[in-house]
């Protein structure tokens, strides 16, 4: 008999943990929503405190922490969030997300070799980022860190990626006439001499009923238009 009411009573116990943990959830999801709104609406300062709310009902949504620390940066709280996205990325080691942010803010800062140190250790964990490694590295060279910019514009040369933004960048480094810059400008004249080539049988006459279908407009932009 007591045997059976410590099981009774643990499985209740269960019960209650499972219908908390759901409705915290949902309490959640709705502070969210609001959050979310108040964000659109530039309410920063309300959003975060909002988000904050949602992290401490449910901390197993990345999204809710992550969202708290981007209104917190765009209310130039930028100690907190780095001292925040490391913290969320330790939980949530997937979203590197938590790092861009963290790098953001420590250019925020003016904290540049800090934040080109994140960046490095964004690339290390995904060499995929092409596009995000350009803008980087366009960066470093803004804020004077040319080695560095000249390590991320060529590994995109190496991966045969945005090679000819990269050597746009690795001649404005270089300087006119190097031969970063003969890159460049072979490149450039090569797209230009290739946008002018026709197919064979191709018109170079376009009519205006399908000039907007090659560009992909939108049926409803086609039909607004003058």
């Amino acid at each position: 008999m007591y045997r059976k009411l410590t099981v009774l009573l643990l499985s209740g116990l269960f019960l209650l943990f499972s219908c908390t943990t759901t409705g915290s959830g949902k309490q959640a999801g709705l502070v969210a929503e609001k959050a979310s709104q108040l964000f659109q609406d530039q309410e920063y300062a309300a959003s975060a405190q909002l988000y904050k709310e949602a992290v401490l009902l449910d901390p197993s949504q990345a999204s809710y922490q992550y969202n708290e620390q981007l209104a917190l940066f765009h209310l130039g709280e930028f100690i907190q969030v780095v001292e925040k996205s490391n913290v969320s990325f330790q939980h949530f080691p997937t979203h590197l997300s938590f790092l861009f942010l963290q790098a953001k803010a420590l250019a925020g800062q003016s904290q540049y070799e800090q934040a080109l140190r994140v960046y490095q250790s964004i690339f290390s964990l995904n060499p995929t980022l092409y596009a995000e490694k350009l803008e980087v590295a366009t960066q470093a060279a803004n804020w004077g860190f040319k080695e560095q910019a000249k390590t991320l514009a060529l590994s995109l040369v190496q991966d045969h990626q945005k090679e000819k933004d990269a050597f746009t960048l690795l001649a404005s480094i270089e300087g006119e006439g190097s031969w970063y810059d003969s890159m460049a400008q072979y490149l450039t004249k090569g797209d230009a001499t290739q946008s002018q080539e026709l197919l064979p049988g191709e018109s170079s006459t376009v009519d205006e009923s399908s000039s907007d279908e090659a560009q992909g407009k939108p049926e409803q932009d086609r039909e607004s238009s003058p």
